[in-house]
C-alpha cells in the first residue's frame, strides 16, 4: 500500500473530522474516497488543478 502525506492546518483538520463523523465516516475513509474521486473523474481533476 502506498501512503500519501497531506498537510492541513489544525482548524481544517478539525472541520474535516467533524464532517466525516457527521456522515458516519472516519477521516481516513473520507480521504480515501476523495482521492479515489480525484483519480477516477477527469472533471474533478480539471477543477482542482
Amino acid at each position: 500500500m502506498n501512503s500519501i502525506q497531506v498537510r492541513i492546518d489544525y482548524d481544517t483538520k478539525l472541520q474535516l473530522m467533524r464532517d466525516a463523523e457527521a456522515n458516519k465516516l472516519t477521516l481516513s475513509t473520507l480521504m480515501r474516497r476523495l482521492i479515489n474521486l480525484y483519480l477516477t473523474d477527469e472533471s474533478v481533476r480539471q477543477n482542482v488543478l
